[in-house]
């Protein structure tokens, strides 16, 4: 993985793209990245893309079946 891809954004070029979502969407984003205590959505978006960057590399990594199980205690 590419450290400058997913480490700090101090002293890289950042580029500004324009992102349409659901208000109902963003209302939870911009509750999310307040209790986390993010300075801005764009601080928050970039958290979140190098998280689905990680998890997305993390899974297409796994090459045999997966196994899962849910419990449901009452």
């Amino acid at each position: 993985m590419n450290n400058k891809l997913l480490g700090n954004t101090a002293g890289t070029e950042l580029m500004r793209i324009g992102v349409s979502l659901p208000n109902t969407l963003l209302d939870k984003f911009d509750e999310i990245i307040e209790k986390r205590g993010y300075s801005s959505r764009s601080e928050g978006i970039r958290d979140s893309i190098r998280s689905y960057i990680s998890y997305y590399e993390w899974m297409g990594d796994i090459k045999s079946h997966r196994v899962g199980a849910i419990m449901f205690i009452e």
